[in-house]
């Protein structure tokens, strides 16, 4: 069997957890990410496409659709969210986006054939292009597509429709996406403990660190207030890193 991942970052490093893990089971698998994260997350083949990190003008074309960061309530949306273009600019922008996307895939010289898999996991639930064309004939040739979600890709983009609609099946990483669709099942993250050893030091105080991407989204403020109450009870110390390579925070 053989599985190819496609997902936009190596985030917080699960698509190539994901691979390694398949790989000890014996499954030729492979992933491919358009570009790479700031964090120095693992690649193996990284397309390192245009357009998507950073990119100012998706940004402020976001801004203009006025959508929240997050979805605090449920019950004022449609569930499974779903993404649409916010207006004719952002529209332009992902079809533009992906005549270049497509070009730039058709040239790139990749040392495997991209439809020799059986299985298609999209980490993020999204492929090569927004118009999901290249997912599409994959489909079409008779392979598995299966979508993967980790986090903020379904909470606030949503599911693309035109990939949900052609997946075989769907799963998450994450326990509050089991409110946000029904058809979704859960699964644990892998995690490999053989990179790690058990370290007895003679520290006075526990120390918790915390490493977000994104204090806001990731309820920094409530952390920071929790652990510093229990620093009036307990020999506990908070230690807060943001803004740092995978391997320096470790």
């Amino acid at each position: 069997m053989k599985i190819l991942h496609i997902a936009p970052f190596n985030t917080a490093g699960l698509p190539m957890q994901f691979v390694k893990a398949e790989r000890k089971l014996g499954i030729a698998s492979r992933l491919i990410t358009l570009q790479r994260t700031p964090y120095g997350f693992e690649e193996d083949i990284c397309l390192e496409l245009p357009m998507l990190k950073e990119n100012y003008l998706l940004n402020f074309l976001r801004k203009l659709k006025n959508k929240n960061e997050e979805i605090k309530n449920f019950k004022n949306i449609t569930l499974p969210p779903v993404w649409t273009p916010g207006n004719i600019l952002e529209k332009f922008f992902f079809y533009f986006r992906d005549l270049v996307w497509e070009l730039i895939l058709k040239n790139k010289k990749i040392s495997f054939d991209l439809s020799d898999f059986d299985i298609y996991q999209l980490d993020g639930g999204l492929g090569f292009l927004r118009s999901g064309k290249i997912i599409k004939n994959f489909k079409d040739k008779g392979k598995k597509i299966v979508c993967v979600y980790f986090g903020s890709d379904l909470r606030r983009r949503g599911i693309i429709p035109v990939i949900d609609g052609i997946s075989d099946i769907n799963f998450t990483a994450e326990f509050d996406h089991l409110g946000l669709y029904k058809e979704i099942n859960f699964i644990y993250a892998p995690f490999n403990l053989d990179t790690y050893k058990v370290v007895h030091n003679e520290n006075k105080k526990l120390r918790i660190c915390h490493s977000p991407t994104n204090f806001e989204l990731k309820g920094t403020k409530k952390i920071i207030n929790i652990i510093k109450s229990l620093e009036n009870e307990y020999p506990v110390e908070l230690v807060l890193l943001r803004g740092m390579k995978h391997n320096e925070v470790i």
